[in-house]
């Protein structure tokens, strides 16, 4: 969500491609293989010239169950879940009574309480019907009257950053080593121009050196860094909060590793 595609976009197109679609795929909490199948199920359907995927150190390679919160539970054609776990799933929290009774207060009423915090935000996003890009609004405007009391309000959520500057824990295991193989070859056999990049989370950690290491060896020179401490992860007012970064983060990123 910190990557424009429109503004991707005019990257590609300033380094001479035409006919240029971006569409961004993004999810909740996306692990690698989400973003494996969703690269399968695009290609099914259209030709694929480029591609920009982003990795986390902290989610990526999650292995938790798909259906442990509402806004990660997976979509069938991206996992194992059938249509039924889905439609199931969410029927059942629906009817939830601690969701239902929040739900239909502020249905009728059009007043957002502190005690439906939780269950459901006031906060509004924007989503883009072509590209599919997911907008902050309510946090851009936000910040654009008074970035200071965002900072102020956020305090508590930006004493969140790590102490740890590198992952002791190596996260890649077997099982994602072999998507990533299958991502690197998919993208190699069908000419896809591609970069992967490494977000500049708020925390301020390396990735795990074996980590780093077989992303190095598997993606090369299309692999970027920008996790640990840097001129993004510095400033505060590049964060919504400890986990999402700005757009106006992306856009410099994608600026510099499409200088050439």
């Amino acid at each position: 969500m910190g990557f424009n595609p429109e503004v991707w976009a005019v990257a590609l197109r300033k380094q001479g491609q035409k006919d240029v679609n971006p569409l961004t795929f993004d999810a909740f909490e996306e692990n690698i293989v989400g973003i494996y199948n969703k690269l399968l199920l695009v290609k099914e359907r259209v030709k694929i010239k480029n591609v920009l995927i982003i990795l986390c150190r902290d989610k990526s390679f999650d292995s938790r169950k798909p259906d442990q919160g509402l806004i990660i539970f997976k979509h069938p054609q991206t996992s194992t879940n059938t249509y039924l776990d889905m439609h199931l799933f969410y029927f059942r929290n629906f009817i939830n009574p601690d969701f239902f009774r929040r739900y239909m207060e502020y249905k009728l009423f059009g007043l957002y309480k502190p005690y439906m915090r939780g269950f459901f935000s006031e906060k509004k996003i924007n989503i883009n019907p072509q590209t599919n890009f997911l907008e902050f609004e309510t946090n851009e405007n936000w910040y654009g009257k008074d970035s200071l009391e965002f900072l102020a309000i956020m305090k508590a959520e930006f004493e969140k950053r790590s102490k740890v500057k590198i992952d002791s824990i190596s996260r890649i295991k077997a099982e994602h080593k072999i998507i990533l193989n299958n991502i690197a070859r998919l993208l190699k056999s069908d000419n896809i121009q591609y970069k992967i990049v490494l977000s500049p989370l708020f925390e301020q950690q390396n990735w795990n050196l074996n980590d780093l290491k077989f992303l190095k060896n598997t993606f090369g020179s299309n692999l970027y860094d920008y996790s640990g401490i840097n001129e993004f992860t510095n400033n505060k007012l590049n964060y919504y909060e400890s986990s999402h970064f700005r757009p106006v983060v992306g856009d410099k990123i994608l600026k510099q590793i499409y200088a050439n």
